[in-house]
C-alpha cells in the first residue's frame, strides 16, 4: 500500500507537471471560481475526512491536547513546569490556547474523532494556504494562466506527503513551512519589515525556522546593503529588527522568559543520534538512532554535523552573491539549507525535509524546467516513503 502510493505521487507530480506546461493557453478561464472552489474545497474535505478517521501519531497527538487544555486552564504563567514533558516555545502554545478554549466552549469530550479533528485543523489550514499561495503566485505575479496554476497548487495539495503530515500524523510542520513561504516572498519584493515579523512569528512556533535564518540575512544584504545603501534605510531596518525582537519576548514573557528560552535550548539538544528515520547519508550508513557521539572517519558524528553546517551557510553566502539576479533566489536558498542540512547533518528527523517540498514548487514556478519538477517530485517521494516506519491507525480500528 505504501509503494502504492508513492506511485500515485509520482503520477500526480507528472500529471501536474504535463497539464503546467500544456495550459498556458487558457488565460481566461471562465469558470475560475468553479475551478478553484472544486481543487482547494476537494483538498479540504479530503484532508478532514482522513483527519476525523485517522489517529495521529500517538505520542504527539497526545501531547497536543494535554497541552491545549493545560494552558487554557492555568494559563501561560504556570504552563511550563517540570512536572509536565513540553518541547514546544510559546508561539505554538497560544495557537493550542485558542483549541482547548474552542474544545472547552463547544463540550467537545476529550480526544474524541472531533477533538483530534481540531488539533490537527492549524495544519490543515495551513496547507490550504501554502496552495493558495502557489496559485496566486503563478498568475498574480508571473502572469501564467489560472489552469496553470491551479496544477501548480495541486501539486501540493494532493501530494501524499503533505497530506499524510497534517492530516493523518497531526504534524504541524505545515504552520512554519507558511511562515517560511511568506518571508520568501516578502523578502523577494523587498518588504523587509513583513520579513521580520513573519521569521519572528516561525521561531516562535517552531524552533526549526532558525534553520532559515541564512535566507534573511541574504536578503537583508540584498536589500539594504547592495541596494541604494543609506545610513536611514540602515537605521530603519535595524530598529524594525529590534522592534519584531521586542515583540517576540513580550509574547514570551506571560509564559516567563526563563522557561521559554529553556524550550529552544532543551528542544535544540535533544534526539541526540546521528539520525532519526531519515533517509540521509548516516541513514544509508546503518546509523539510525545510533549516538551522535560514535566516532566516524577519526571524528565523532556530531564533529562532522557542525563542519556540515558552517559549509552549507558559507555556501548559502555564495549562492546568494552569485544569484543575486535570479527571481527565485530566496525559495532556492531555502531549499538547498534545508535539504543539504536534512541529508547530511546529524540529528535529522524524517519529517526535517517537509518545508522542501513547498519550496521546491515555488522555484518550479520561477524556472519551470523539467529537472526541477524532477528534483521535486523524487524529494516527495522520499518523504513520503520515510514515514513507513511510524504507520497511523484508523481511529475506527482502535475501538
Amino acid at each position: 500500500m505504501i509503494h502504492l502510493f508513492a506511485l500515485l505521487s509520482l503520477l500526480l507530480c507528472g500529471v501536474c507537471y504535463t497539464g503546467f506546461q500544456n495550459s498556458s493557453h487558457f488565460h481566461n478561464t471562465s469558470n475560475r471560481r468553479s475551478l478553484l472552489l472544486l481543487v482547494f474545497g476537494g483538498a479540504l474535505l479530503l484532508r478532514l475526512l482522513l483527519a476525523y478517521t485517522t489517529h495521529g501519531f500517538s505520542n504527539d497527538i497526545a501531547c497536543f491536547a494535554a497541552w491545549a487544555d493545560r494552558i487554557f486552564t492555568l494559563g501561560p504563567g504556570q504552563f511550563y513546569s517540570a512536572e509536565m514533558f513540553t518541547d514546544y516555545p510559546p508561539g505554538f502554545m497560544y495557537v493550542l490556547y485558542l483549541i482547548g478554549a474552542l474544545r472547552s466552549l463547544l463540550q467537545i469530550p476529550y480526544y474524541s474523532d472531533l477533538h483530534i479533528l481540531l488539533l490537527k485543523s492549524p495544519a490543515i489550514l495551513c496547507d490550504i494556504a501554502c496552495g493558495f499561495l502557489l496559485y496566486r503566485e503563478a498568475v498574480k505575479r508571473l502572469h501564467f494562466s489560472d489552469l496553470q496554476g491551479i496544477f501548480a497548487a495541486s501539486a501540493y495539495l494532493f501530494q501524499p506527503a503533505v497530506i499524510l503530515n497534517s492530516s493523518c500524523w497531526g504534524q504541524v510542520d505545515s504552520v512554519y513551512t507558511l511562515m517560511i513561504i511568506l518571508m520568501c516572498l516578502f523578502l523577494m519584493k523587498g518588504n523587509l519589515l513583513p520579513a521580520y515579523a513573519v521569521y519572528g512569528l516561525g521561531v516562535l512556533l517552531k524552533p526549526q525556522m532558525l534553520i532559515f535564518t541564512p535566507v534573511l540575512l541574504a536578503g537583508i544584504w540584498d536589500h539594504v546593503f547592495l541596494q541604494d545603501f543609506s545610513w536611514r534605510k540602515f537605521f530603519y531596518n535595524l530598529c524594525g529588527g529590534l522592534v519584531v525582537i521586542c515583540g517576540m519576548l513580550l509574547l514570551c514573557a506571560p509564559f516567563g522568559l526563563t522557561a521559554a528560552i529553556s524550550q529552544y535550548t532543551s528542544t535544540l539538544g535533544s534526539y541526540e543520534y546521528a539520525a532519526i528515520n531519515a533517509y540521509n547519508f548516516w541513514g544509508l550508513l546503518g546509523m539510525n538512532w545510533v549516538d551522535q557521539n560514535t566516532i566516524f572517519l577519526f571524528l565523532p558524528c556530531k564533529t562532522w554535523g557542525t563542519i556540515v553546517i558552517l559549509l552549507i551557510v558559507l555556501f548559502t553566502f555564495l549562492i546568494a552573491a552569485r544569484c543575486r539576479k535570479e527571481p527565485s533566489r530566496y525559495f532556492c536558498l531555502g531549499a538547498f539549507i534545508i535539504l543539504t542540512m536534512f541529508l547530511f547533518s546529524v540529528r535529522m528527523h524524517e519529517r526535517y525535509m517537509y518545508p522542501a517540498l513547498a519550496l521546491l514548487l515555488f522555484c518550479c514556478l520561477y524556472r519551470p524546467s523539467t529537472p526541477l519538477w524532477k528534483c521535486f517530485s523524487g524529494f516527495a517521494v522520499l518523504h513520503f516513503l520515510q514515514h513507513r516506519q511510524c504507520a497511523v491507525p484508523l481511529r475506527s480500528a482502535e475501538l
